[in-house]
């Protein structure tokens, strides 16, 4: 009975490759396989094969709902499709057959249910790898900002704080646990949020001045807006307060008008060292703070800060040396000298938009035999009167100094070259700069360039002026070698 049943169903052949029907058509027929073979395709994916004596599209016979999935033969193959009427026939004449196409849908359907469940826990054990990772990133960034020198700040648009770092309550004088004001009410004279919108730019950053508890501070200031789900905007503030920093360079400016060379080396020297030492220790505590992986991915930043110190502080203890000490020569390596010395002074607030280039010729003398001290006092106060004249212009967009080590054309002799883009000197003072006191300063002792030359004769050699009003000047000292 059934096989004459089916003979009534409507047969069709496909070639390999032709689509049976497609994913999302609405269908009221089921495709018994006679011969070949067929691959079944969900979005794109193929998700099973099915042969002769199988059937796909059960569903439509009870149900007009879009196709599943998408059928192609994968063969050249028959098949059979039984229509919605012809099913209900059969099940009146041959109920068995309803009874094994029904067992045959619940195998499929625990088949799909057991490959939902897998790929939902592959996506849960995926999901859970990423959580934590996630949560291992927020607890690192957690840690930086916690630990963080700078200060942290999350506020509101109105300066409310959501967010602060230690460091931040540090800055701003607020109790651990304490309630803070409006960050905006720091700011007297400026609102930086509006600052952060007239700039029309994603940050602002820049000195400004903060009153804490009626002390006024300078602090080098940067904000942001942070991206937001809500509609309420949220502002990063990173700061660090320069005050102690800008106070520094004022005494070194001061120190620089001392009568002696011994002065102002020793003068500066003498504050330079005390914030070396908190920097030192607090660098010191870093190997504590951290744990051995952080170390180690950071060897590399670490020994170059360790370096740098170490040059500083010997940089410091020549400084240092005892006054008036005339005759502590012995053999010098200047290139390393002018190294550290540009290195210690970049960082300065005058030399900040003023490029220093170090230029060697490689036959200049690894050693000379001098007195370093001395020859670091000519340098600084050099590099620092150029730094001045240059600073003094303030439509001159590339300002720049260069210290040459070369040798004389004529005597090849070693000499030491120091010069700037800057002002120039009027034609009429040149001959007078090592002979009386000169400044262009307005409290400036002017008799820096006469110490200058004083230790340049010490070391038998000689020093020149080069200038020219509005192109730059150049001082040339040739040493006895």
């Amino acid at each position: 009975m059934l096989t004459a049943k089916l003979s009534e169903s409507v047969k069709q052949h496909f070639r390999s490759g032709e689509v049976i029907f497609s994913q999302g058509d609405i269908g009221s027929t089921m495709v018994s396989i006679v011969s070949g073979s067929v691959a079944v395709i969900r979005d794109g994916v193929v998700i099973a094969h099915r042969g002769p004596g199988e059937t796909i599209g059960e569903m439509a016979l009870v149900e007009d709902t879009p196709r599943f999935a998408t059928v192609v033969a994968q063969t050249d193959c028959e098949i059979s499709e039984c229509s919605r009427e012809w099913f209900l026939e059969v099940i009146k004449e041959v109920p068995t057959f309803a009874l094994g196409l029904m067992k045959d849908l619940s195998h499929k359907l625990r088949e799909s249910d057991s490959q939902r469940i897998r790929e939902l826990e592959e996506n849960n054990d995926h999901l859970q790898i990423k959580n934590k990772e996630l949560s291992l990133v927020n607890d690192f960034l957690e840690q930086l900002i916690e630990q963080s020198p700078a200060a942290i700040i999350i506020t509101d648009k109105r300066g409310e704080v959501r967010r602060a770092n230690p460091a931040a309550t540090k800055v701003f004088e607020v109790a651990s646990g304490g309630h803070w004001k409006s960050l905006l009410s720091y700011f007297p004279n400026s609102n930086p949020i509006q600052t952060l919108w007239n700039s029309l730019q994603p940050s602002w950053v820049g000195e400004t001045k903060a009153s804490v508890d009626g002390n006024i501070r300078t602090l080098y200031l940067s904000v942001s807006r942070l991206h937001s789900y809500d509609s309420e905007s949220s502002y990063l503030f990173i700061c660090e307060d320069i005050s102690e920093l800008i106070q520094l360079n004022k005494q070194i400016i001061k120190l620089e008008r001392f009568a002696t060379a011994g002065e102002i080396s020793s003068g500066i020297a003498h504050d330079i060292k005390n914030y070396l030492a908190i920097l030192k220790g607090n660098f010191d505590l870093m190997h504590f703070k951290f744990d051995v992986e952080f170390k180690t991915k950071h060897k590399n930043h670490i020994a170059a800060m360790d370096k740098g110190f170490q040059e500083i502080e010997s940089f410091v203890e020549n400084l240092m040396g005892d006054r008036g000490d005339e005759g502590g020569f012995a053999e010098v390596n200047l290139s390393e000298m002018i190294r550290v010395i540009i290195r210690f002074l970049a960082p300065q607030e005058r030399f900040h938009y003023i490029k220093i280039a170090r230029v060697v010729d490689p036959l200049f003398p690894t050693q000379l035999r001098l007195n370093e001290r001395q020859i670091q006092q000519v340098l600084l106060n050099l590099l620092m009167n150029a730094a001045e004249a240059l600073n003094a212009l303030t439509d001159q967009p590339n300002k720049e100094i260069s210290v040459e080590l070369c040798m004389d054309e004529t005597n090849r002799r070693p000499q030491l070259i120091v010069a700037d883009n800057g002002p120039g000197i009027p034609v009429e003072l040149q001959a007078e700069l090592f002979n009386r006191r000169f400044t262009t300063k307005e409290r400036g002792h002017g008799i820096g360039l006469i110490t200058v030359k004083k230790i340049v004769e010490q070391h038998q050699g000689t020093i020149q002026v080069e200038s020219t009003p509005g192109a730059g000047t150049k001082f040339v000292i040739t040493f006895l070698g």
